[in-house]
C-alpha cells in the first residue's frame, strides 16, 4: 500500500469500524483520523461536550460544515489517512471507500458487552434495535443535508460484512483489495465468511469429486490464502445468498477459509435474472432445508439459523443498492 493512499472507513453502528481503522492505520503507517476527534476539537473550541455539540448540531449547521470543512482539508493536505468516518467518504470522492456492515443482532451483542457509557440498553434484543434505528435516522439525517444515502452500497469501492470476520482479517483484505486496479469498477465488492453466505443450491448437485476436480486446478496454499475468483451474491433482508457457482462455495466451507471475496448483484427488490427480483429469485430457489443440508455436509452452522433468515424474506424493505 502507498504511503499517499487515503482510506474512508464507513459503516453501521457497532459494525467495529473504529476498530479496524485504528488497526488498519497502525498495519500501514498512514494517519488515523476521525470524525470523533474533530469533533472533540471543535467542542473544546466551544466550550462545549461531544454530547451537547451533537445535540446544536440539529439546529446549527455552521458545526456540520466546519467539520466538512476540516475534513476536506485534511484530505487535500495529508500524504496517508485512514478517516473513520460516517460521512468523509463523500467529501473526498478520491479515497478508497470502505463500508463494514454487520447484522444488528451483532452488533447488538458487541454494543452490549462493550458498556458503553453513551449507549446503555436494557438487553441485546434492545440494542440491536436501537443501533439499527439509529442508522436509519443519521441515514434520513444525511440524506436530507448532504443527498447522501449511508445505506447505498454503491457509494463504496468495498464491503465488508464483519458478522463473523475478525478485525485482522477485515484488515488483511482492505489491504489486498487497494491493490487491485479494478477496484470501484462495476458489480459491488464485498468481502464475506463463507459461513454467513446461504447456498440456493443443493447440495447433492455438489459431489466430493465435484470438489477434488475444482481443487486440483491450484495448489493447497493457493486455496487457503492466495487471490480468488469473486462468488456472485445477493443480499436479500440483511443475509448473503450464493447465486451460482455452489461448488466453490463448497470448497471453500470444505477448507475452512476465513473470507472469500464476492460480488454483490442485486439487493432485496433489485432485478437481477429472469426478469426476477434477487428475494423472488432467493425464494424460488433455496430454502431452510437446502441450508441445513449444506450445514450437516460441511460441519458447520450459520451465523443465523436459515428457518430465521427465510422468515425475513417479506416485501417491503428498502434497496440497499437502490
Amino acid at each position: 500500500m502507498e504511503s499517499s493512499t487515503k482510506i474512508t472507513i464507513s459503516g453501521f453502528p457497532g459494525s467495529g469500524k473504529t476498530t479496524v481503522a485504528r488497526l488498519l492505520s497502525e498495519r500501514t503507517g498512514l494517519r488515523y483520523v476521525s470524525t470523533g476527534q474533530l469533533q472533540r476539537e471543535i467542542a473544546a473550541a466551544r466550550g462545549m461536550s461531544t454530547l451537547q455539540l451533537n445535540g446544536a448540531s440539529e439546529s446549527d449547521e455552521a458545526i456540520d460544515k466546519e467539520i466538512d470543512a476540516r475534513t476536506l482539508r485534511i484530505g487535500k493536505s495529508e500524504a496517508g489517512i485512514v478517516f473513520d468516518s460516517r460521512l468523509a467518504w463523500r467529501i473526498l470522492p478520491r479515497a478508497i471507500k470502505v463500508f463494514i456492515t454487520c447484522s444488528a443482532k451483532t452488533a447488538g451483542e458487541r454494543v452490549q458487552s462493550a458498556n458503553r457509557k453513551d449507549e446503555q440498553y436494557a438487553n441485546t434484543i434492545e440494542a440491536a434495535s436501537g443501533l439499527k434505528h439509529r442508522f436509519e435516522l443519521e441515514s434520513s439525517r444525511f440524506r436530507a443535508k448532504y443527498a447522501a444515502r449511508l445505506d447505498n452500497l454503491r457509494n463504496f469501492d468495498l464491503v465488508v460484512d464483519s458478522s463473523i470476520l475478525a478485525a485482522g482479517t477485515i484488515v488483511d483484505e482492505i489491504h489486498t483489495a487497494t491493490s487491485d486496479s479494478d477496484l470501484g469498477e462495476g458489480a459491488v465488492r464485498v468481502v464475506l465468511s463463507p459461513r454467513q453466505i446461504y447456498p440456493l443450491g443443493d447440495i447433492r448437485t455438489v459431489p466430493m469429486r465435484a470438489i477434488e476436480e475444482y481443487r486440483s486446478a491450484k495448489s493447497l496454499d493457493q486455496w487457503k490464502s492466495g487471490p480468488l475468483d469473486p462468488l456472485k451474491v445477493v443480499r436479500v433482508a440483511e443475509s448473503w445468498f450464493a447465486i451460482e457457482n455452489h461448488v466453490h462455495l463448497a470448497h471453500m466451507l470444505d477448507l475452512d477459509r476465513a473470507a472469500i471475496p464476492c460480488v454483490c448483484v442485486g439487493v432485496d427488490d433489485d432485478v437481477i435474472r429472469h426478469r426476477l427480483t434477487a428475494r423472488q429469485f432467493v425464494l424460488d430457489q433455496g430454502s431452510p432445508s437446502v441450508s441445513y443440508d449444506w450445514e450437516e455436509a460441511f460441519g458447520y452452522s450459520s451465523m443465523e439459523p436459515a428457518e430465521e433468515v427465510y422468515s425475513r424474506l417479506n416485501p417491503g424493505v428498502s434497496s440497499l443498492l437502490a
